[in-house]
This record gives C-alpha cells, structure tokens and sequence, in this order.
C-alpha cells in the first residue's frame, strides 16, 4: 500500500469507525435530567459575593443597566457624562458651520 496522507486518513478514519462499532460501550443520548443537574450546582461562595456586589455596583458594564436603541440593534449602556460633552460639541460645531 503506497503512503499517502489520503491513505493515513482513510485508515484513522476507518479505525475510528471499527472503535465506535464496539459492543462494550453504547452512546446514550443525554436526556433534560443531565443538563436540570448541572444547572442546580451551586455557585462557591467567593463567587456568590463577587456577583453579588457586581450587581449593586453601578459602574460595573457587566451589570450596567440597557437602552434599547432600536428594535433591531443591540442595547446600549448609557453614559450621561459622554452624552453631555458630546451635545455640547455638536452645538459648537453647528454654531461653527452652520448646519
């Protein structure tokens, strides 16, 4: 059998093939109970208080509260901060060019 990288697929492809053909091990689908059990494990307390606080952090983005922009877009994080200095630049650039 001549040596290629087509033939070195074909046989671990093949071996894979007859390793999953064995009677000693079934594949079971996992059923909803699985998934119910490893959601119900809980959170270590470290990370329990860190979240926690995270929430009740107002400057926190990962627990920023959401605008919604528009129907098909992303919510944004709003900044009353960045809001005001940008108004007030648009106002300077209007009175500056006119439009």
């Amino acid at each position: 059998m001549k040596r290629s990288r087509r033939n070195f697929a074909k046989l671990c492809g093949a071996s894979a093939a007859l390793a999953g053909l064995g009677v000693g091990v079934r594949a079971r689908p996992a059923g909803a109970e699985a998934a119910a059990e490893m959601a119900a494990i809980p959170l270590p307390a470290k990370l329990e208080r860190e979240l926690a606080r995270r929430l009740l952090d107002a400057k926190d983005p990962l627990a920023a509260k959401t605008v919604p922009i528009a129907e098909n877009m992303e919510p944004g994080i709003p900044h009353p901060e960045q809001e005001a200095e940008v108004k007030q630049k648009l106002a300077g650039l209007e009175r500056k060019s006119g439009k």
